[in-house]
C-alpha cells in the first residue's frame, strides 16, 4: 500500500490505519500482525511483552482487587447511597416497613446499570459482599474496556495496555459515578467489537455493536456519547484510508454512513423514545484554572503527591515512547474531541454537576486504549519499572486508606444502633464549619483533594442496616427507578448532601431552604439526628433544648430530639 508521505507506512489494524516509522521498522510489511508484533519486539516496544503480558495483565487486576478486602463500605462517594437504593430495590416492596417508605418505579432511564445489575446479586450475597461485587464492576469494566479495544486496534495486548491500572482508581471512581463507569466500560468493549469485526463480517459487527449499544444506552447516557465517537472515528480513519489510497468514492462513504447508523440505531431510538429527565438548573462554567487541575481525574487519589507522580510519570513515559510509538488514528481524532469538549462543557447543567468532570477519564482512558509507545530496551525496562511503583505506590495508598476508613465505619455503626425500624433521622455534618486544623488532621480517605469528601454518605447505613429513613437517598423517578411514598416527600432532598448541623438553629437561612427544606419544623418530623465528622464539633452539647446526646463515637454522635 503506497502512501505519499516519505517514510511513513501505514498499517491496517482495525478500521483505520496506524502510523508507524519505516526508519525503526525496516521489516514491517504492511497491514500483518506478524510483522507489526516482530518490529515491536526489536524495539523494545514496552516492558511487558509476548507471554508475559497477560500474566502481568491479571496480576495488575489483582493487585487492583485487594483493598475490596479491608472494608466493607470503601470511602467511595456516593458508593452508600447506591447501596442504599439497590438494597430497596430489591427488599422495599416486600419489607413490612420500608415499604412504607419507597416503592420501586422500574422505567426506562439512561442511568440503570448498578440498579439492574445489583438488586439480584444482593438476593444471593449478603449486602456489603454484593455491594463491593458491583462496586468492583465499575472499577475492572472500564480497564477490560480498554485492554480489549486495545488489542483489537493492534492485534494484541501491549505493557501499556497493562498500565491502564494506574488510573483505575481516578477521580471519577472516587466519587462513585458507578453508572457512568460501567457505561464507558460497555462503550470501550462495544467500540472494540466494531473494531474486531467490521472489515471480517459486517453483518457481526454491526449486529454486535447495535445489541451493546442498547445495554451502553441503560447503562448511562453520557457513555453513549463515547460509543458514537470511538465508532464514528474509526469509521471516519477506514474512509480516510481509502482517500489516502485513493480509492474512495461517493458509495463508500454513503455504505459507511448506512452502516454506522444500523450499528448506533438502537441507542439513537432508545433516546428518542425515552421520557427525558433532564431538569432546569443552572448553567455554571468552571473556571480556566478550575479546568486544568481537572486534567488531573484520571490520575486522582487522595494524595496530591500520588496524583501528580502518576500524571508525571504517564506523561514521561508518552514523551518518551511517542517517536517510536504507534497511533490509532480513529484513536488520536477520538482523544482530540474529547479534549476540545471537554474545555466548551459548563462543569454544571440541567440540574446534573460534575458534567465535564467526567471527559478527562475518557479521553485518559483512550490515551492507554489507542496509543502504544515503543522504547529502546534499556529505556523500557526503566519506565516499566518506574510505572510498575508508581502503580505499587498507589494501590497501598488506597489498602491503608481503605483499611483506615474502617474505623469510620464502625464509628457510624455504633451511633446508629439506637435506631429502630421506621425512625426518622436527619443526616448533618459538622465539617462544612470545621477549622483548617481539623481538616488537616483528617484521615486521608475522607477527601479528595481539592474535589469533594467522600464520606457524607455514610448516614444511609441507617437504612440498609437498621431500616431507618433519612431524607437523602436518591429516589427521583427522573434518574433512578425508585419513589418515595407522599408521606415521605416533604421530608426528603433526594441526591442531596448532608445538611450542615448549624442549620438546625436555624433552618431559615437561604442555603438551608434550598439544600434542606425538610429541615423546616424538623423538631416534629424526625425523632433522631446524626452527626458526622462529629470530631469537629465545638461541643457536644448543642441545642441542649431540643436534642439529647445519646451516644458519640469517633466521628459519628447520635442526638435523640426532644418532645
Amino acid at each position: 500500500m503506497a502512501s505519499d508521505r516519505p517514510g511513513i507506512v501505514p498499517g491496517t489494524y482495525g478500521s483505520g490505519p496506524i502510523w508507524t516509522h519505516r526508519r525503526q521498522f525496516p521489516n514491517m510489511r504492511a497491514g500483518t500482525p506478524d510483522s507489526m508484533a516482530t518490529s515491536a519486539t526489536e524495539n523494545g516496544d514496552a516492558p511487558a511483552r509476548g507471554s508475559r503480558v497477560p500474566v502481568a495483565a491479571a496480576a495488575m487486576i489483582a493487585a487492583c482487587i485487594l483493598p475490596f478486602f479491608l472494608v466493607d463500605v470503601p470511602p467511595v462517594l456516593d458508593y452508600p447511597q447506591h447501596l442504599a437504593r439497590m438494597y430497596l430495590l430489591a427488599f422495599a416492596d416486600a419489607d413490612p416497613v420500608l415499604s412504607t417508605m419507597f416503592r420501586t418505579a422500574w422505567r426506562l432511564i439512561p442511568n440503570l446499570a448498578i440498579d439492574i445489575v445489583g438488586p439480584p446479586l444482593l438476593k444471593v450475597f449478603p449486602v456489603h459482599v454484593a455491594g463491593r461485587i458491583v462496586l468492583a464492576g465499575a472499577l475492572l469494566l472500564p480497564v477490560a474496556g480498554v485492554l480489549a479495544y486495545h488489542r483489537a486496534v493492534f492485534g494484541r495486548l501491549s505493557g501499556w495496555a497493562v498500565a491502564v491500572g494506574l488510573v483505575a482508581y481516578n477521580g471519577i471512581f472516587l466519587l462513585g459515578f458507578l453508572n457512568f463507569l460501567y457505561g464507558i466500560g460497555l462503550a470501550f468493549l462495544a467500540a472494540a467489537w466494531w473494531i474486531a469485526w467490521r472489515e471480517r463480517s459486517a453483518i457481526a459487527g454491526v449486529a454486535g455493536t447495535a445489541f451493546l449499544s442498547a445495554v451502553v444506552f441503560v447503562a448511562h447516557l453520557y457513555a453513549t456519547f463515547l460509543l458514537g465517537l470511538l465508532v464514528g472515528t474509526q469509521e471516519l480513519a477506514r474512509l480516510w484510508r481509502r482517500r489516502r489510497d485513493g480509492t474512495l468514492t461517493a458509495i463508500d462513504v454513503a455504505s459507511s454512513a448506512a452502516i454506522l447508523l444500523l450499528a448506533l440505531s438502537p441507542m439513537l431510538i432508545l433516546s428518542l423514545v425515552t421520557p427525558s429527565a433532564v431538569q432546569p438548573g443552572p448553567i455554571i462554567w468552571d473556571s480556566f484554572p478550575r479546568k486544568v487541575f481537572e486534567l488531573l481525574v484520571p490520575f486522582m487519589t487522595t494524595s496530591r503527591a500520588v496524583t501528580l507522580a502518576t500524571a508525571i510519570g504517564v506523561g514521561v513515559a508518552v514523551v518518551l515512547g511517542w517517536r517510536r510509538g504507534r497511533v490509532d488514528t480513529g484513536s488520536a481524532i477520538a482523544f482530540v474531541i474529547l479534549f476540545l469538549v471537554y474545555f466548551a462543557v459548563p462543569g454544571t447543567m440541567t440540574g446534573g454537576a460534575y458534567v465535564a468532570t467526567r471527559l478527562p477519564l475518557m479521553f485518559g482512558l483512550v490515551l492507554f486504549a489507542g496509543f502504544r509507545p515503543s522504547f529502546q530496551p534499556r529505556e523500557g525496562r526503566v519506565v516499566g519499572l518506574a510505572l510498575a511503583l508508581v502503580f505499587t505506590v498507589r494501590i497501598a495508598m488506597t489498602a491503608i486508606d481503605w483499611h483506615g476508613y474502617a474505623e469510620d465505619v464502625a464509628e457510624v455503626r455504633k451511633a446508629i444502633a439506637v435506631l429502630n425500624p421506621g425512625d426518622r433521622v436527619i443526616v448533618a455534618t459538622a465539617a462544612l464549619g470545621a477549622s483548617p486544623d481539623y481538616l488537616a488532621a483528617e484521615p486521608p480517605a475522607r477527601r479528595l483533594p481539592d474535589t469533594a469528601r467522600l464520606d457524607i454518605h455514610l448516614g444511609s447505613l441507617a437504612t440498609i442496616e437498621r431500616h431507618a429513613f433519612m431524607p437523602l437517598i436518591a429516589a427521583d423517578t427522573g434518574y433512578q427507578p425508585l419513589a418515595r411514598l407522599p408521606a415521605y416527600d416533604a421530608l426528603s432532598k433526594s441526591n442531596g448532601e448532608p445538611a450542615d448541623y448549624r442549620w438546625l438553629a436555624d433552618p431559615g437561612t437561604p442555603a438551608a431552604r434550598v439544600d434542606a427544606p425538610y429541615l423546616a419544623g424538623w423538631e416534629a418530623k424526625f425523632g433522631y439526628v446524626l452527626v458526622l465528622d462529629a470530631e469537629a464539633l465545638p461541643t457536644a452539647d448543642f441545642l441542649p433544648e431540643k436534642l439529647e446526646l445519646i451516644g458519640r463515637a469517633g466521628t459519628a454522635a447520635m442526638y435523640r430530639v426532644k418532645r
